[in-house]
C-alpha cells in the first residue's frame, strides 16, 4: 500500500506529542516492504536516518497563506499526482478536498471549550471547518475513549466512524540511564531527592499554575523535597519562578534528558485538567514512576493503577496526594509496579497493526 501522509509535525528539531505519535507509526510501518511511505511537508523534514533511508519525501512550497493554503489547496491535488491509496492528516486538521480515501487523527477536543492561547483564525477553523472535514473523511482516528465519545458527541460523527487507537510508549523508558549521566544531570541542576518532576506550560488547561502554587505549599510541609517543571520557557518563565520560588526550572528537554528526569524523580505529577491523552504521564509510568494525576479526561485510562489521582482543580487534593506518597515507601513500591504493569499495555506495535486495520477498511469502495 502507498501511504501519504501530512507530515509538517516533523519539520521541527523539537519533537511533541504529535510528532511523537507520527514518528510511532512510521517506524512501524516502515518495517514492513509491502508499504511505501509518502510524506509531505511544506518544509525539510527532520527525520531518524532509518526513516530517511526508507520513505518518500515530497517538500513542496504552495503560495500564499502557508498553512491553510498548503493543506487545502496544495496538498491535495499533489497526493493525487503522486498516486497514494490513501492518505493520513495525523495533527487535527484535513482538507475539504479528498480526492483520496483521508484518514485524520483527532487528538482532544479541548478547543472547543477555551481559546487558550490559540490564533483566533486557528480556532475558528477547528470549530466550524474540522467538524465537517471529519464527516468528509473515510475514518476519524482519536487517542483515547475519552477523545472518541467526545468526537462522537460534540462533532456529531456515527459510532462506527471513530476509531480509538492508543499511543505506544517509549521503551528506553524502560531503562535506567548510567549512574554517571545521571549524577552529572543531577549536578547540572541543582537537584535533589525526593524530587518531584512535572511538564508545564503556560496554556490554562494544563494547569502549570495551580501545581505551581503546590509546589510552594510542599517546600514549606516538607524538610528537603526537591520539586522541578520542564518545558518552563519565554514570558512564563518569570511567572514560574515568582509562583514557586524554590522549584528548579528547565526548558525544553530532548528524550535522552526526559529519560534521565524520570528516573531521578520518586514522583512524577501532572494537574492538566484536558488531555486527548497525556504522553508525560505514559513516559513516567513507563519509567517505572508513580504518578499523581487529574481524575479528569484521558488521564485515568492512561495511568490506570499507576498512582494517585486528584481533583486538578483542587490545590489541597494534589497537596494532600504528593506528601502521601512522599511520606509511604510501601505505597511508593506499590504504584510503582502497577505503572510499569500497566504500560505494558500501550506499544507501537499495536497502534500500528490497528491504525492499519483502519487503512485497509477505508481504501475499500465506499
Amino acid at each position: 500500500m502507498v501511504i501519504g501522509y501530512d507530515a509538517r509535525v516533523l519539520s521541527s528539531l523539537r519533537t511533541r506529542g504529535i510528532g511523537t505519535y507520527l514518528l510511532g507509526l512510521l517506524h512501524q510501518f516502515a518495517r514492513d516492504p509491502e508499504n511505501r511511505l509518502v510524506l509531505f511537508s511544506n518544509h525539510d523534514l527532520v527525520l531518524p536516518p532509518a526513516l530517511k533511508a526508507v520513505t518518500d519525501t515530497q517538500v513542496f512550497p504552495f503560495r500564499g497563506d502557508r498553512f491553510f493554503g498548503w493543506e487545502q489547496f496544495g496538498l491535495p491535488p499533489k497526493a493525487n499526482k503522486v498516486g497514494v491509496d490513501l492518505m493520513h492528516s495525523p495533527a487535527d486538521s484535513g482538507p475539504w478536498w479528498q480526492p483520496k480515501p483521508w484518514v485524520v487523527t483527532i487528538h482532544d477536543t479541548c478547543l472547543l471549550d477555551g481559546d487558550e492561547d490559540e490564533n483566533p483564525r486557528n480556532l475558528y477553523f477547528f470549530r466550524n471547518w474540522l467538524p465537517r472535514i471529519s464527516r468528509r473523511a473515510r475514518f476519524v482516528l482519536t487517542v483515547s475513549e475519552y477523545s472518541r465519545r467526545n468526537l462522537i458527541e460534540r462533532f456529531g460523527l456515527p459510532d462506527s466512524k471513530v476509531v480509538r487507537v492508543y499511543h505506544g510508549r517509549d521503551e528506553a523508558l524502560q531503562n535506567p540511564p548510567s549512574q554517571e549521566k545521571q549524577d552529572a544531570f543531577r549536578r547540572k541542576h541543582g537537584l535533589s531527592s525526593p524530587l518531584v518532576f512535572s511538564i508545564g506550560m503556560a496554556l490554562p488547561r494544563k494547569n502549570s499554575r495551580l501545581l505551581l502554587r503546590v509546589f510552594n505549599q510542599l517546600h514549606q510541609r516538607m524538610n528537603g523535597v526537591c520539586t522541578a517543571m520542564a518545558g518552563v520557557e519565554d514570558s512564563f518563565a518569570a511567572e514560574a519562578r515568582a509562583l514557586s520560588p524554590q522549584t528548579v526550572f528547565m526548558p525544553f528537554l530532548g528524550r535522552d534528558e526526559i529519560q534521565v528526569l524520570h528516573h531521578l524523580a520518586s514522583v512524577f505529577v501532572s494537574a492538566s485538567l484536558k488531555e486527548g491523552f497525556g504522553f508525560p504521564v505514559l513516559d513516567a509510568i513507563t519509567a517505572g514512576k508513580p504518578v499523581v494525576f487529574s481524575n479528569d479526561a484521558s488521564f485515568p485510562e492512561v495511568a490506570g493503577d499507576g498512582g494517585l489521582a486528584v481533583d486538578g482543580r483542587s490545590e489541597a487534593d494534589v497537596l494532600r496526594a504528593l506528601e502521601r506518597i512522599l511520606s509511604d515507601a510501601e505505597l511508593r513500591e506499590t504504584c510503582a509496579a502497577n505503572a510499569r504493569r500497566q504500560a505494558q499495555k500501550f506499544s507501537w506495535s499495536d497502534a500500528a497493526e490497528q491504525t492499519l486495520a483502519v487503512y485497509k477498511r477505508a481504501v475499500l469502495p465506499a
